[in-house]
């Protein structure tokens, strides 16, 4: 069983192995004659030394999100939500928004690019849904279900993480593009219709032209990753190639408890290769568009939670 401070210190550890994996999958990254991907790269333990993540900033960033209020698609919490990551990070990033009308409300994207001189126009993109959800229906108090969350976990946790990866990503020497999506209305659907969520995603890979989705090596989406007892284990609908890249970085790093790490001691419980499950999230559009997604959620909330529990 995790401590309260092992498990603090999961999250620290969880960020690095997204550092990582960044750094390893990508590395020699070229296309066969099956036009398949094929992913290369050094061992993890060679350089997670020289990796940091400043996790004291990406809570204090899941804080000012949630004092925003709830970031529902048009609100004013979700523009100002917009132009504070744009602030963080417009030094060494080009943005750009794009706006989609959906049902009842009309949605925006923001994506963040960043170009090294050397790049060889291969693309890794990073993804967290920064919108929070419109209605509390699991909250145990019936008064509140009606009621949109804070989403301090289902929304601010990825957007903090890819802010404080993109302060990190211009100083990593890298020879391909990088793309932060910060996508939104993920988490406006209908419970039990699967074509009322991930909205911001589906538009956005829907307007892809096809030279762009060719040069996506990498989609990579980040969600609910804020939970003190991590879980991680592979979704359907996403890339085994690109997931076969995660086992030896979260080895290396002492997130399995089956493996041992670069100091040659057993992990912790936080990764698990063999189960898979079933969930709608922004991976779906572009596993369905041919593009090579994985993506990191915990829905287990606790200690011992069941699946959403």
């Amino acid at each position: 069983m995790l401590t309260r401070v092992q498990s603090s210190n999961c999250r620290s550890v969880a960020a690095l192995f997204i550092i990582s994996l960044l750094l390893l999958c990508v590395t020699g990254v070229g296309k066969s004659e099956s036009s398949d991907i094929q992913y290369q790269g050094s061992s993890p333990c060679d350089y997670i030394d020289d990796l940091s993540f400043n996790s004291t900033a990406a809570n204090a960033s899941i804080t000012w999100q949630t004092d925003l209020g709830p970031r529902l698609p048009g609100s004013n919490a979700s523009e100002q939500l917009r132009v504070s990551i744009v602030e963080n990070l417009s030094t060494d990033w080009s943005f750009a928004e794009s706006s989609h009308n959906r049902e009842d409300f009309t949605l925006t994207n923001l994506v963040g690019t960043f170009t090294p001189n050397n790049s060889t126009g291969q693309n890794v993109v990073f993804v967290a849904h920064y919108d929070s959800r419109h209605v509390a229906e699991r909250d145990a108090n019936e008064s509140m279900r009606e009621l949109p969350i804070d989403g301090a976990n289902d929304g601010a946790s990825g957007v903090a993480v890819l802010i404080e990866l993109g302060k990190i990503i211009p100083s990593l020497n890298l020879n391909h593009d990088v793309t932060l999506f910060f996508s939104d209305a993920e988490d406006q659907g209908t419970r039990g219709y699967g074509n009322t969520w991930s909205y911001g995603a589906t538009a956005w890979v829907d307007n892809l032209t096809e030279d762009y989705k060719t040069n996506i090596s990498a989609y990579i989406v980040i969600d609910m990753i804020g939970d003190e007892f991590l879980d991680f284990t592979k979704l359907k609908k996403t890339s085994d190639e690109l997931w076969q890249t995660v086992i030896p970085i979260t080895a290396a790093l002492g997130m399995m408890e089956t493996h041992v790490d670069c100091n040659g001691n057993y992990g912790l419980p936080i990764f698990d290769s063999l189960t898979y499950r079933d969930v709608i999230d922004d991976h779906v559009p572009a596993h369905n568009a041919g593009i090579p997604a994985i993506n990191f959620i915990d829905i287990n909330f606790g200690e011992n939670a069941s699946d959403f529990g």
